[in-house]
């Protein structure tokens, strides 16, 4: 029986997310799970830098897993005996474009696109494609799947009322005093079968300023390349709503550090490849490409400040 009255709840937004016409589930990893299964893949070909939770996905699932290597400039070098094998496509920052993308699914028809860094590009019709929302906005949980695939699952509805209260610190107070929840948090989505995204996640997601979150990434991005660009050994292109700017310095591992110390975080994306991985091109990046924020919740002047730390701890440093 439905309640009336009492306390109210946390508010009901009307809008729309920015992706549609598509299966929202509650995690990435889950997406190319759904695919998977629903594909009967018995064999996946995935680039040597890459992220664990894919490969653990395909190790759950009994997939065997066929690896490639990338180019400098993070596209995919793929070979002509791989045409007829399903191929995992990682948009690194954003940087395969849809032309890109397009031909390269003339090639190899059975292509898996993961656009979790490249949230605002959108899908090429007919491709399986996955984004994910935690890497772009502060949600629990949450993605989406584009796909061909026909018929829908009865899929369980994800819960995520008990999981809000990092998210809720992080916002009235440090990123520090909540990441042991950050991690609960993962480990649990980890552990998480396929299902929905979560109400509240989607009705997050149905107040965001998509326009404005676009544009505030994008500029602060192009702040971070002026001041930043002579430093680094990656000559990339902004792709559209970047995830971080991607700072490459030889000696990014140790940098990392210093710059923890002074508050900023860097994430050590995939730290799996540099244990892992046979080529030394990905391992490098791992270890030493820095993601630095450029994301909604900054300014202008906090990218002049984040560029005065990086500044400040390579003078240190050199």
């Amino acid at each position: 029986m439905k309640e009336y009255g009492g306390y109210l709840e946390f508010e009901k937004f009307d809008g729309k997310g920015y992706h549609s016409d598509c299966l929202a589930l509650n995690t990435g990893r889950n997406c190319l799970r759904y695919i998977i299964r629903k594909r009967k893949i018995k064999r996946l070909v995935v680039p040597y830098y890459i992220c664990d939770s894919v490969t653990d996905v395909c190790r759950e699932e009994e997939v065997e897993i066929i690896y490639y290597p990338i180019s400098e400039i993070f596209r995919p070098i793929l070979l002509k005996d791989m045409e007829e094998e399903y191929v995992y496509i990682v948009n690194y920052y954003g940087q395969l474009d849809n032309r890109f993308l397009k031909e390269l699914c003339k090639k190899y028809p059975k292509i898996i696109i993961d656009n979790a860094q490249a949230f605002f590009q959108q899908p090429i019709s007919g491709v399986d494609t996955i984004y994910t929302c935690r890497k772009f906005f502060g949600v629990p949980d949450g993605a989406y799947l584009y796909t061909s695939i026909e018929g829908k699952d009865n899929l369980h509805r994800q819960y995520s009322y008990n999981r809000l209260e990092f998210l809720a610190g992080r916002y009235e107070k440090t990123a520090s005093e909540f990441y042991e929840g950050f991690l609960q948090n993962e480990e649990y989505l980890g552990r998480q079968e396929i299902g929905q995204i979560s109400r509240m996640t989607n009705n997050i997601l149905c107040a965001v300023d998509y326009d404005k979150i676009k544009q505030v990434r994008e500029e602060n991005y192009q702040i971070l390349e002026r001041e930043l660009s002579s430093l680094n050994e990656l000559k990339i292109q902004m792709g559209t709503g970047p995830y971080m700017y991607p700072l490459l310095l030889s000696n990014g591992g140790r940098i990392r550090k210093k710059l923890q110390e002074n508050k900023l975080y860097i994430p050590c994306l995939w730290p799996n490849v540099t244990e892992s991985s046979i080529y030394q091109l990905e391992a490098y990046y791992a270890q030493n490409i820095l993601p630095v924020p450029c994301d909604q919740r900054y300014s202008a002047e906090d990218m002049k400040d984040i560029v005065a730390i990086i500044k400040k701890v390579l003078e240190v440093e050199s």
